[in-house]
């Protein structure tokens, strides 16, 4: 046996214990409180922006946001040493995802969400995950769409057109709120796909067969 397999002989046993340390419903109890914990924070953010639009313009409001969020994403990535020289070769890559996931969906979820009440926003925001599999599908090739998921994408459009409800005068909900909304849900779901695409093969981004 060699001096390697000796090793790692000796380590198995320390890394079951540890796996076995993870209790399921440990995990389990972590990822809910997780999940609600998002959950909160994602639903109050629309209440918040709600009212900051009576005081400020939602272009401040985006500022506002990037301003305050900036340093801690910064002094987290200098923590992990996540930061190289390297790192700018792929400004380009950067520049877009900046104007995808930040500036143009911060900007109409404002604008969306000083038109709109808070609970039609923030469920109008549950079409993010329908627009990024949407793009995904559109310019990725590794991606399949099936039954299943092309039934679940159209029943949350069809979610959408229900909550939006343009034929009825009771209850109007405002197509311009709406209309930024969906502005906003398109730009941060097309982020995923870009981002899926530029951490991929080179030319696969707009190259479907």
């Amino acid at each position: 046996m060699t001096t390697k397999n000796v090793s790692l002989a000796h380590e198995a046993p320390a890394l079951r214990r540890r796996i076995d340390v993870a209790d399921p419903k440990s995990a389990k109890g972590i990822a809910l409180f997780a999940f609600v914990f998002l959950g909160l924070i994602w639903g109050s953010n629309f209440i918040f922006m709600k009212w900051a639009a009576a005081e400020i313009s939602p272009a401040q409001i985006v500022l506002l946001r990037v301003v305050f969020a900036f340093p801690t994403v910064f002094l987290y990535a200098l923590w992990q040493r996540a930061l190289r020289w390297q790192h700018v070769r792929y400004a380009h890559h950067f520049i877009v995802m900046s104007l995808l996931a930040t500036a143009i969906y911060y900007f109409a979820f404002a604008k969306g969400a000083a038109l709109l009440p808070s609970s039609i926003a923030g469920l109008l925001s549950g079409a993010i995950p329908l627009f990024a599999f949407i793009c995904t599908y559109l310019f990725l090739r590794d991606e399949i769409i099936t039954l299943t998921k092309a039934a679940g994408v159209a029943l949350g459009l069809l979610g959408v057109v229900l909550i939006a409800r343009p034929w009825s005068a009771v209850g109007y909900v405002g197509m311009e709120g709406i209309a930024y909304m969906m502005v906003g849900s398109f730009s941060l779901g097309c982020s995923f796909a870009f981002m899926l695409a530029s951490s991929s093969a080179p030319c696969s981004f707009l190259s479907r067969r």
